[in-house]
């Protein structure tokens, strides 16, 4: 009995430290690390030493580092831009008139500054970056004197810019289906950092593999569209959207965000002058965190909230029209309601007009009766 009994526990204790071994096995495999279990009982000291999770995209620690390269980089021009790009292709075309750019630097050493005839640059292997992901990386810095950007067909180098960053940019001439219209099947990340949208087509991005978005852009014109809602969002992976307005001329955020794939908080900074707010964030159903939300001029928010069933926090300001909803937001907080009542102008001077602002049962159930009562004496009607 005894013998059986000790077989068992030496048995155990096999399979235990097995699966210690395979969780390390696991982790290296994916980057992580563990610390060290000597036994069990330091066990709960090291389930509580492994560090919290973090949802912040970071470029591959083996890639050139492309945000320091750009902001330490000395040439004396206004405007500049630089691509990551993975190895695959041998050469690296520059029709001509590209981009209507004064100076092109590659990583390997080669510049080009006539652009008066077609470029074609023969990439040096040698000085690619290795990379554990499978490929090398190299990266092309561009350069204009001042606001004479005119796109390129990105589509032409699909397959290779993993990260693309554009810095006090005015991107004057813009033909929507040959730049962020394009779907390109190996960008994760794109910034534009204190840019200018004089270009009188829409904004539209059509990246698969999107993780990282960071539009810091000012001046785009009445009326224009900022787009991120097209049919590859079915495989889109934002994490999160950082910084994405600037700008009081935008007016039409209509199906912005819908469908919105794995995007999870989303900054808005300035929305003061969007009218149209219809399908805005509709089935982006992973969605958290909504910040810096203005309405003031909202006129249309027509199934603004609809299938946004993980909304968790939503900060708003200014809603004077009627018909918001958020009804099916289950799991808004108390502080987010509060913060939409608050939000809504006070029209119990003019009890005769009706306002109305569905947010749905359970959400009433949240709210006490003089909350209630209080947003309803502002003329409101709460459903």
């Amino acid at each position: 009995m005894i013998s059986t009994n000790l077989e068992r526990l030496q048995a155990n204790n096999a399979r235990i430290k097995r699966n210690i071994e395979n969780a390390y096995i696991e982790a290296k495999e994916k980057g992580a690390s563990l610390p060290s279990v000597q036994n069990s009982a330091n066990l709960a000291e090291m389930i509580r030493s492994i560090p919290q999770g973090s949802s912040e995209w970071k470029p591959e620690k083996d890639w050139f580092d492309v945000d320091r390269i750009l902001a330490e980089d000395t040439e004396e021009y206004e405007q500049k831009a630089i691509w990551l790009m993975n190895d695959l292709a041998d050469v690296f075309t520059m029709e001509k008139g590209f981009q209507n750019v004064d100076k092109v630097r590659m990583s390997d050493g080669g510049e080009y500054t006539d652009f008066t005839q077609v470029q074609r640059h023969v990439w040096d292997r040698s000085k690619d970056k290795e990379c554990g992901l499978g490929y090398k990386t190299r990266y092309v810095i561009f350069y204009w004197s001042g606001p004479k950007f005119r796109s390129t067909n990105l589509g032409d180098f699909r397959h290779e810019i993993l990260y693309l960053i554009y810095r006090n940019v005015d991107f004057v001439t813009v033909n929507q289906n040959y730049w962020f219209g394009q779907l390109l099947y190996s960008t994760v990340a794109l910034r534009l950092i204190d840019c200018k949208w004089s270009a009188s087509c829409n904004l539209m991005l059509a990246l698969g593999r999107l993780k990282c978005v960071e539009l810091g852009i000012s001046g785009v014109r009445n009326s224009a569209m900022l787009s991120m809602s097209n049919p590859y969002w079915s495989n889109l992976k934002v994490q999160e959207v950082y910084d994405f307005f600037h700008n009081e001329g935008l007016e039409s955020m209509g199906y912005c965000f819908s469908s919105g794939g794995d995007l999870i908080e989303i900054d808005l900074r300035s929305t003061d002058g969007v009218k149209n707010f219809k399908h805005c964030f509709a089935t982006a159903d992973g969605l958290q965190v909504i910040r810096n939300l203005s309405l003031r001029s909202a006129s249309d928010v027509t199934n603004m909230f609809m299938g946004c069933y993980g909304l968790r926090e939503l900060y708003v300001s200014d809603i004077g029209m009627s018909g918001l909803s958020v009804d099916g937001c289950n799991f808004l907080s108390r502080e987010s309601l509060l913060r939409l009542k608050d939000a809504c102008y006070d029209y119990s001077s003019d009890m005769e007009s009706t306002h109305n602002i569905k947010i749905g049962a359970m959400n009433i159930a949240k709210l006490r009766e003089e909350e209630l009562a209080e947003w309803q004496n502002k003329g409101w009607t709460v459903s």
